[in-house]
Order: C-alpha cells, then structure tokens, then sequence
C-alpha cells in the first residue's frame, strides 16, 4: 500500500487568508514567483476547497525573509483588510507517505487518521497528489508519528496480545494462541514475574522465573509506550487491580479482552462508560464460551424487547444438582465429590452461595439498560447459617452434612411429583431472583445433565418459542476459545 515515508524537518507555516483570495486567478503562481526572487523555497502549498485561505510552508530559516517580502508585496491590500498573513513559527516538520497507486490514498487515510486522532497529534494542514499524502505536524511528534506509520503500514498484519495471568484458564489459552499464526504473543505476567518480547514470547513456562517483577502500571505503560498495532491486553486475572487501566489502554485504541467480571460488577457508571468502547470484549464473563453476551447484544440491535430470562449459570450448581437428583448420595457427599473432581472453588461455599451468579445476572441486567447494583439482585441463598458461618473449607463441608435431611426432604418431594431441583436465576419484572426451583418435565431445564449451563430468553419475537443456549458455561478450553473470539472480533 505505502512504499515510503519521508519527512522536512525545521518547517515554518504562513497562512494567508481574506477575501483577496477568492476567484483570484494566479494567486498561487505569484507567491512562487515572488519567492523565487528571494531564493526562498515553498516546500508544500495547500488551499481550502472555499479558496478563502492558502497554507505555505517554507524552511524556518527563511521565515523572516518570507514575512517581510510578503507584507511589503501586499501591504496595501492587508491595510484595506483585504488580507491577512500569519506564520507559526514553532518547529513543525512535514511528513509524505509515497504510494504506488492514487487508489492507496483513501485507504492509507482511513488508517492513519483515526491513529492520530488517538494519538493527539494535531494536523496543521495537507495535501494530496497522484503517489502521496502530505500533512505538516509539531517536530517533537516526528518520532512518535514515524513509529506509528511503520506499525500500520509496513508491518505485517498480526494481533500483539498482551497476557496478565497464567491460570488456568491463562494457561490453556496460551496454548491456544501459539497454534494461531496470526498471534503474536509478546507478554505474559504472572503475579511475580513477566516475559517480553516483541517478536513473541516463546517458552515461558521455562523462562518466567528469570522474567521481569511484575508490577501492573510499569506494564499498562509499556504497552502503552509500544504502540505497537493492534494491540490487546487480555485480562486473565481475579485481581481488581488492572481494571482501573481500562480506559487509559481504550481512548488510545488498545483493545481490552477480559473474563474477569471485577470492572463489569462494580459501580454501574464504570459499566456504562467501559461499554460505549467498541474494543472492549466481555463475551466469556458471562457464560465462558457460550454466545449469551452476543446473542443479548444481537436482541437489543434489532430493536426487540426482552421479557424474561431464566438462567443456570453456575457450572458447578448445575453439576451439584443433577448429580445429587440422579445418584443415591447424600448432598454433603455429592459437593465433596464436585470439589475433587475440580467442579468447585477451593472452599465449595464461594459456589453454593450464588455469588457468582448474582454477577453475571448483574452484567446481563446491565447490559438490557438496568442501572443495577449487586444489592439490586435478589440472592436466596439455600445454604444454613451454620455454613455460612464456616471460617474455611473444612468446617463448610462438616455444617454442610447438618443440612442433608432438609435436602433429601426437598429430593423426595422432587421424586414424587416427577420434578428436578435447580438453581435457577430469573430476570421479570424489572426484577432478578436467584433461587432454588422445582421445574417439571415440559421445562427445558428439566434435562439439562453435567455442568452445563443454560439460558432461556423470552422476548416479543422469541415468545412462543424462547430462545436457549446451552452448553459447557465453565473450563479452560471453553473459555479460552471465548476469548479468542472476542480477540478477533476486534
């Protein structure tokens, strides 16, 4: 597209503007000729469609010169205030972009303005011709312009990811990544240490601990500082730590990719403004991999109206409950076995209180224009006082056996009457209730097995016949594919 990129530097302006100008034939050609006498050289002439105004720019050691020549030459036109001359003088440098083609021009300004504009470079005036775009700009921004157009216009296309977080989930999507040629990854932190590289960090499980300490405002900087393009910071972290940097990464065009709900279940206005940004993704804070932040995005552009919700999302209630309905076990024994097989947090009382899901509710009601609160959300946790008041995971799960009656109670009520337990979140009314919920067989819930997860939207024209989504709502690889979606949906 763009061969070449030049650049004068030590360039002042004059603007020459009035009523002299318009349908003045020749103007132009007078000032070279003028000029020409004083051995003074126009580097770059530019006019305004209207013909009211003429940019110059000439070498700032013939500014002088060039003022007094022109004001002796039109000293008599600028007392009738017919005309006006003014120079800026400040160190400017003008910057061409050599194409082979005129048809490059409209493309090559369709990537370069929009940079400057985030960038905060001024433009002083341009012009166009046949194989190139000229615009003058402030000299100290020479450097920072030059790196940008080489990012952009000479660089091969790939997306520069920026990864905080080896997790799980972290983890498994760096691998990902590295089978995916049009990645290239060029940090990875840990909460200690970080790697990078700009061609792309390779062996960092091997490498990490001779990394750089970790410190997430020297790192946002550095991204910052690269610019390299397109560029994005993958939030893989549970801290509320990196959130705050959002936007700063956002206003200068750095996309944000994020499963962490912390930035989207704090206070509402944060939500507001972080979502007004188009390359802000958060697909898999809700429901890891499955399309539910999409598809509700997807109702809303189409000008349909939701009218209910009814949601299970939490993996590892799902898995408790089918489990617990179709086994001979007691609940006690059947969220010891979901914390074995890695369905539960550490301390299985962080899942069964439902706070996980009273945050993605609180994103969903968000997100349909609900300027809610967690408070807002009303969570009925079905769990004793006694466990709640377990200080660690051991003593949760001993409490945990005091409340197998009352559910082996609500189990065989369930047999009898041909129903199945589920933990249920429901938005109507402009309300959300998070609950236990006895669904019959007709109930698409009523199958639902695993860990799966499941919504069901009810809308004006997805009333008869709800749209659902179901599918894996927690994992590694799940999530992971998420995030490489919301990656390339920047």
């Amino acid at each position: 597209m763009a061969t070449a990129v030049s650049t004068i530097e030590k360039i002042s302006v004059i603007k020459i503007f009035g009523e002299y100008l318009i349908g003045n034939i020749g103007f132009s050609g007078k000032l070279f000729s003028i000029f020409s006498k004083q051995n003074i050289n126009i580097t770059m002439i530019s006019q305004s469609s209207s013909e009211y105004s003429i940019y110059l720019a000439i070498y700032q050691k013939d500014y002088s010169n060039a003022m007094n020549t022109l004001n002796q030459y039109y000293e008599k036109i600028i007392k009738r205030k017919l005309l006006t001359i003014t120079c800026n003088i400040d160190n400017k440098s003008i910057i061409s972009i050599v194409t082979p083609s005129q048809k490059n021009i409209l493309a090559i300004s369709n990537i370069i303005y929009p940079l400057f504009k985030m960038n905060n470079i001024d433009i002083y005036t341009q012009t166009y011709s046949d194989n190139n775009i000229s615009f003058i700009v402030k000299r100290n921004k020479i450097n920072k312009i030059l790196t940008i157009l080489h990012n952009h216009l000479f660089l091969k296309s790939k997306k520069n990811l920026f990864i905080i977080g080896t997790g799980v989930i972290g983890n498994e999507l760096i691998k990902q990544l590295n089978k995916i040629d049009s990645c290239n990854i060029v940090l990875i932190a840990n909460s200690k240490k970080y790697l990078m590289d700009i061609t792309g960090v390779k062996d960092y499980e091997t490498n990490i601990q001779n990394g750089n300490e970790t410190n997430i405002e020297n790192i946002i900087n550095t991204v910052i500082n690269l610019n390299l393009p397109d560029s994005i910071l993958i939030d893989c972290t549970s801290s509320e730590s990196i959130y705050p940097y959002y936007k700063d990464l956002l206003d200068i065009n750095i996309g944000v990719v994020t499963p962490n709900k912390k930035a989207n279940t704090t206070n509402y206005t944060l939500f507001e403004e972080l979502s007004k940004y188009k390359n802000y993704k958060y697909e898999t804070t809700v429901g890891a991999g499955l399309p539910i932040i999409h598809t509700i995005k997807n109702i809303i552009h189409s000008h349909d109206s939701v009218l209910k919700i009814e949601a299970i999302l939490s993996g590892s209630l799902s898995y408790i409950f089918s489990y617990f309905m179709n086994n001979n076990e007691t609940f006690s024994n059947v969220v010891k076995k979901a914390r074995e097989l890695g369905f539960t947090e550490p301390n299985p009382l962080d899942d069964l209180i439902g706070a996980d899901v009273a945050r993605k509710m609180l994103i969903i009601t968000r997100l349909l224009g609900f300027k809610y609160e967690i408070n807002d959300i009303q969570n009925d946790v079905f769990l004793s006082e006694k466990c709640l008041s377990a200080k660690n995971s051991e003593d949760f799960l001993q409490y945990l056996e005091t409340m197998n009656n009352d559910m082996n109670e609500k189990k065989t009520y369930a047999i009898q009457n041909s129903l199945k337990i589920k933990h249920v979140a429901v938005l109507q009314d402009n309300k959300v209730h998070i609950k236990i919920l006895y669904v019959n067989e007709q109930h698409p819930f009523y199958n639902l097995q695993g860990s799966d997860n499941m919504i069901i939207i009810t809308s004006n024209f997805y009333n008869n016949n709800p749209l659902i989504i179901r599918g894996p709502g927690a994992g590694a690889q799940v999530t992971a594919c998420g995030i490489i979606s919301d990656i390339f949906s920047i």
